[in-house]
C-alpha cells in the first residue's frame, strides 16, 4: 500500500490546531509561557554571544580547548 502525501488542507488544518492548542496553554499558564520565553531568549543570547566572541578570538580553537585554557589559566597551570 502507497502512503499518501497529505493534502494543503490537512496541512492547514494541522498548523490551525497547533496554533490553538498553544495560544491555550498560554492562556492557561501565562507565569510559566513566559518564563520558557525568557530562558529560550538567555539561550539564544548564549550562542549568539559565543558565536561573536570566537570570530574574535583564535578561530582555529574549539569551545572545549577555550574552555580548558581558562580552567588552566584559573589553576595557573601551565602547559
Amino acid at each position: 500500500m502507497i502512503a499518501s502525501l497529505p493534502t494543503s488542507r490537512d496541512v492547514n488544518a494541522f498548523a490551525t490546531e497547533a496554533q490553538e492548542r498553544a495560544s491555550d496553554m498560554v492562556k492557561e499558564n501565562p507565569a510559566l509561557s513566559m518564563l520558557v520565553v525568557f530562558g529560550v531568549g538567555i539561550g539564544v543570547g548564549a550562542l549568539i554571544g559565543e558565536a561573536v566572541s570566537m570570530t574574535r578570538t583564535r578561530p582555529s580553537a574549539t569551545m572545549a580547548e577555550r574552555i580548558g585554557r581558562q580552567i588552566c589559566d584559573t589553576l595557573n597551570i601551565k602547559f
